[in-house]
């Protein structure tokens, strides 16, 4: 069946879907603060983030008789609700924290590009004060959790999906590059991508069952970042950043 071509409006009032806002705690294999690796906690069907005030009352006789407020310190919090998934990761490494009494950190993500690989997040340290599952005879198991923000959040923009390739290895060679990596499951397509200012970018394509690629004809004494772009797949989206320099000779 041929595809039909169906023109799509433009519009500046594009609505966000809450399905596209997914929690991540960094844990696992590999996982330290300076390099996350970020594991999406299965089965969400809620991650609603809840900030709020106390209020300062600063009412005085001069207030005609109506109360005055001022906005004092300010908390927030994750509340996850989920489907239990067996084996998921991050699930358990919530319910580890909550047990242990250790902090974790999370990040909230939600896409804010077209091509879907770019959002917007919200990151932070969290303590786990509530780890709860129910376990109905004719529904699906399913948890909930709070996660207690510890100081402030910190909210990015132009983040990339933290769920891609994330064993990206780059060795330097003679005026180019070797980059290794372990091939994803399900991708539909693959290309590498390399820059001198790891702001713009220069596609370079690959095989689908491609673990390495030769970028060549680099500039020899240049540092140079390197990233793939998975499409499909359980390593969708932007892989783990590595940096390398050519050598001369």
């Amino acid at each position: 069946m041929a595809t039909i071509n169906i023109p799509q409006r433009e519009s500046d009032n594009v609505k966000i879907q809450g399905k596209n806002a997914l929690l991540f705690v960094n844990a696992g294999e590999g996982a330290t603060v300076e390099s996350p690796n970020w594991l999406l906690v299965g089965g969400q069907r809620n991650s609603a983030l809840e900030m709020s005030a106390d209020e300062i009352d600063v009412s005085d006789k001069g207030s005609g008789g109506w109360g005055d407020t001022l906005a004092g310190t300010k908390t927030w919090s994750i509340s996850l609700e989920s489907i239990m998934v067996i084996g998921d990761i991050g699930a358990q490494a919530i319910k580890q924290a909550f047990l242990n009494d250790q902090e974790i950190q999370i990040m909230r993500w939600r896409r804010s590009s077209e091509a879907g690989y770019l959002g917007e997040a919200e990151t932070g340290w969290v303590t786990v004060t509530e780890f709860s599952d129910d376990a109905p005879h004719d529904d699906a198991m399913t948890l909930t959790g709070t996660l207690n923000g510890r100081g402030a959040p910190t909210f990015l923009s132009d983040v990339p999906y933290p769920g891609g390739i994330k064993n990206l290895t780059a060795t330097p060679g003679v005026e180019s590059v070797t980059l290794t990596w372990t091939s994803p499951t399900g991708a539909t397509s693959i290309k590498a991508q390399y820059s001198t200012n790891n702001i713009t970018w220069t596609d370079v394509a690959i095989a689908l069952n491609a673990t390495s690629v030769v970028i060549e004809n680099l500039l020899s004494e240049t540092l140079y970042y390197f990233r793939l772009l998975v499409t499909g797949g359980d390593e969708a989206g932007f892989s783990n950043v590595v940096s390398a320099t050519p050598t001369a000779e």
